[in-house]
């Protein structure tokens, strides 16, 4: 497989992701568990979802990715159902168990 990035042009990607991460990580750890389950902007989610959503969709890209290494292709998810159901079981989960994931 042809490697078109260099080393020079991912790892400040990476320090960004990494910065990104954190500001996310230190502006949510002060969330009570209800806080989590207030609305969100987006119609219909609780910031859980939107946790949720933010970590299963990191999953299923670092998925893809190793896919792509391999030269297979792979759904980002195995269906719609199961999407959202995993969105729904996430939600649910507390707000420490939110950040840790």
């Amino acid at each position: 497989m042809l490697n078109l990035v260099n080393q020079g042009q991912v790892e400040p990607v990476r320090r960004r992701i990494a910065e990104a991460t954190q500001r996310l990580l230190g502006d949510t750890i002060r969330l009570s568990d209800e806080q989590w389950r207030a609305p969100s902007l987006l119609p219909g989610w609780s910031r859980a979802h939107v946790a949720t959503h933010v970590a299963r969709g990191a999953d299923a890209m670092r998925e893809a990715l190793a896919a792509s290494r391999a030269q297979q292709t792979q759904p980002l998810y195995p269906s719609p159902q199961e999407k959202y159901a995993a969105l729904e079981r996430g939600a649910e989960r507390s707000g420490l168990d939110l950040q840790i994931d």
